[in-house]
């Protein structure tokens, strides 16, 4: 497990964030039961879900009041925006879920990181939208009834986008036991 000085260091050193947002961050979604707070005397203990919950803070350019909100938009973006009850025998990862398997695919054996390598996660500023490239296409995740094949504001999009390897590279740095 990690610690937030630990989770704040990584997301400077591979990911680009500072550490002190990254601080500020995971103490406001503490303060939100996004994440558990540590006990008196035992530090706030960080595993691969909760990283990812502030990887999406982090990366969705969400304000400290917001990030608790941000998170929890990415457990109900779908991929294209589908409801799950419309295809109700296929197994339809959200956002979330997406990152945090890719998350622990990192931490695995070499061929699972040759998986992740290649991605790139896309985190839409403007609006709620994951977009994940992979050399077969575009996955893009959004709020279930969104118009995937639209702008979803009349706004410029802003993004952040983070290579599959800078969260190989973050992940392993956290919890990797070598």
């Amino acid at each position: 497990m990690a610690t937030i000085a630990n989770t704040a260091a990584a997301s400077e050193r591979h990911l680009g964030f500072p550490a002190r947002r990254g601080r500020t961050i995971i103490r406001s979604l503490i303060d939100h039961e996004i994440l558990s707070p540590g006990a008196p005397g035992v530090a706030v203990e960080i595993g691969a879900a909760d990283f990812v919950s502030v990887l999406i803070a982090l990366a969705s350019g969400a304000k400290i009041k917001d990030a608790a909100d941000t998170v929890a938009q990415y457990t109900h973006m779908t991929p294209s925006g589908i409801h799950r009850d419309t295809v109700p025998n296929a197994p339809m990862k959200t956002a979330f879920d997406y990152l945090v398997d890719a998350v622990f695919a990192a931490l695995g054996d070499i061929e699972m990181q040759r998986k992740v390598a290649p991605l790139t996660f896309d985190f839409c500023e403007t609006w709620p939208e994951l977009a994940v490239h992979a050399p077969e296409g575009v996955t893009r995740f959004i709020l279930v009834g969104s118009l995937a094949r639209y702008w979803q504001s009349g706004r410029q999009r802003r993004s952040t986008t983070i290579s599959g390897l800078a969260l190989i590279n973050a992940a392993r740095d956290l919890f990797s036991t070598e």
